[in-house]
């Protein structure tokens, strides 16, 4: 009997280790029995944000591709993009060619013509983000039709106490419609959108532009409000009696 060994639980061994640690004062040696289970939020690591998401903003910023315009819009310099036309850009080019023979002929009245017609341009420039800046859209109604019909999407155009001249309102696969917006008052616009198919027709981006007053200079704005009418089926023509 004396020759037989005993073997303890490992478990058993651990608890006794501990034990004396902590009569020695030291810091109980845990075993990777005795070891108690991590819980699970720090075992998964945080899910990273999406590379997408402040991209995805941006661009949301700049193109206004989602309808997230639920309240009336006013323009500001932060929705306000402004870009010389072709007229614009072949008038700058021309400037430059005067400017370069007024240096190497040394012209005076050169100088005086190209930097008085500079001016205008940057005037122009003013004018045009002017005459966007501060316009009010609101949306009003969506109307219905048959399938093939033309359905209306209304909208209010105000301009506070400055008029606005030659403001063009566009979507896709709507018609252009330029108005003039007299001061102190709300002008409606009527959008009109050919309805291939029947069902929920949705409006899409407005687009207002204008190129006030020379039209060097194209100032544009997208407004997306989440308006949608109801396209119905067309009725048979020459329908059977019943």
């Amino acid at each position: 009997a004396s020759g037989l060994v005993f073997a303890a639980p490992a478990g058993i061994l651990g608890a006794v280790r501990a034990a004396g640690a902590c009569i020695r004062g030291r810091r109980p040696i845990r075993t990777e029995r005795s070891r108690p289970p991590m819980p699970a939020s720090t075992l998964t690591r945080p899910a990273a944000p999406a590379p997408a998401s402040w991209r995805a903003g941006y661009l949301q910023r700049l193109f206004r591709h989602a309808p997230a315009d639920h309240d009336p819009v006013i323009l500001r310099h932060r929705r306000i993009y402004i870009l010389p036309t072709r007229r614009g850009i072949a008038f700058v080019a021309t400037l430059g060619i005067t400017l370069l023979t007024s240096l190497n002929y040394s012209l005076s009245l050169g100088f005086v013509a190209t930097f008085l017609l500079g001016g205008l341009v940057t005037a122009a420039l003013v004018h045009t983000f002017r005459n966007l800046s501060g316009i009010e859209l609101r949306p009003l109604a969506a109307g219905e039709t048959f399938a093939g019909g033309v359905m209306p999407f209304t909208l209010a155009l105000s301009g506070g106490a400055t008029p606005r001249y030659a403001i063009a309102l566009s979507a896709r696969g709507c018609k252009q419609v330029t108005v003039d917006v007299v001061p102190d008052s709300s002008l409606p616009v009527a959008l009109e959108l050919l309805t291939p198919r029947r069902g929920r027709i949705v409006l899409g981006r407005i687009t207002l532009s204008s190129d006030f007053p020379l039209g060097l200079w194209r100032a544009w704005a997208y407004v997306h409000f989440p308006l949608a009418g109801i396209a119905f089926p067309t009725p048979e023509i020459g329908p059977p009696p019943l």
